[in-house]
């Protein structure tokens, strides 16, 4: 969605969650045809739905739905294109959330699991998309502060 300043507004939005540990929650997607990296590492997030007035509101309203998850600290990280599963071109957006918590006690509705990684251990998965790169940019980031 175009704004009136001609910049393009994501639809979609994606979590890079992490912890005062320095670790990273990364999903592992179902191994299912048809969907946006199968059987890879990824990140918890979604598309746009009626009612989702702003990224925001999307990402707050996925990350509560696929997993129960309610972030302490959210904020916006950066923005990119990603291919999806059809290869077209999709603006999403990445936020960055604070939570301190046990995923192998979260009501997860898609994928297969949940899981905190180190930021040295996220090399050696199978990742989807810019996985990798958004874990390492912000551990950089994390570790300048």
């Amino acid at each position: 969605m175009a704004g009136l300043d001609g910049q393009v507004t994501p639809l979609n939005a994606s979590a890079l969650i992490y912890n005062h540990h320095g670790e990273y929650l990364l999903h592992l997607r179902d191994m299912r045809h048809g969907i946006w990296a199968p059987g890879c590492w990824a990140l918890l997030g979604g598309g746009h739905e009626p009612g989702d007035r702003t990224p925001q509101a999307t990402i707050l309203r996925e990350l509560k739905e696929e997993a129960g998850i309610a972030p302490q600290r959210l904020e916006a990280f950066l923005d990119e294109e990603v291919h999806d599963a059809d290869g077209l071109t999709v603006p999403v957006r990445i936020f960055a959330a604070l939570w301190e918590g046990d995923p192998s006690r979260l009501p997860l509705t898609e994928g297969v699991m949940l899981a905190w990684f180190p930021p040295a251990t996220v090399p050696r998965l199978r990742l989807g998309g810019g996985t990798l790169d958004l874990v390492q940019r912000h551990a950089r980031l994390a570790a300048m502060k």
